[in-house]
């Protein structure tokens, strides 16, 4: 019995989540510093050390097999302001930093790691299936997007498969890839894993180039 308390079983967890503390307020001290810490462990996971390993930031290398990006980083407060995943998803429990990215050179694939708060959840604790299905609609889109001949798409169809409940407060890893292009269509796969490699979720969309694109 004190084992179980001190050491709950993951059953136990996900019926009776520790209370966990409010989010700190954007733009605060509170939030600033939980920005630092999960960036510092963002930098410490084995995956990110050995992919970032890999990368010459600022050289051209002809082996290069990747490159690394940080969406959201760049884009203006204006539009910011309006925007689900650069902006309403940003910040202290929801995604505190930007998501990492490891961009294969063809465009053609792409691992991303990803840090998820507790104030994104559905059951507490676990984060809501709407957040995970945002996460593959918008990580799936951006490895297809450099497919579209006027690289501009949106989104046909996406299915979801849910594997395993999805922990907050924890790093997740997103691989996605494109699987065929038939013309003005992109059909791109992807899954989300934990550090651990469990599988939380799997994903297969299909993204299509409108056919007024070259006008926009």
């Amino acid at each position: 019995y004190g084992l179980g308390v001190v050491f709950p079983p993951n059953l136990y967890t996900l019926i009776f989540p520790r209370e966990a503390p409010p989010s700190a307020r954007d733009g605060s001290p509170e939030a600033r510093k939980e920005m630092l810490q999960v960036e510092s462990q963002l930098w410490s996971i084995p995956l990110v050390q050995k992919l970032a390993a890999d990368v010459n930031v600022g050289e051209v290398n002809p082996q290069l097999t990747h490159y690394m990006s940080r969406p959201y980083v760049n884009i203006p407060e204006a539009q910011r302001r309006h925007s689900l995943t650069a902006g309403l998803l940003q910040g202290p429990g929801r995604m505190a930093i930007p998501p990492l990215l490891f961009v294969r050179v063809d465009e053609k694939a792409m691992t991303g790691v990803i840090h998820l708060g507790r104030s994104i959840c559905g059951h507490d604790g676990i984060v809501h299936g709407g957040a995970i299905a945002t996460l593959f609609d918008d990580s799936l889109f951006r490895t297809a997007v450099a497919s579209f001949p006027a690289k501009i798409g949106v989104t046909a169809w996406i299915r979801i498969d849910y594997k395993s409940p999805t922990r907050a407060d924890q790093f997740v890893v997103l691989n996605s890839k494109v699987d065929r292009v038939e013309g003005r269509k992109v059909f791109v796969s992807g899954q989300i894993e934990d550090l651990e490699g469990t599988v939380l979720a799997k994903a297969e969309a299909l993204f299509v180039q409108p056919k007024y694109a070259h006008l926009l």
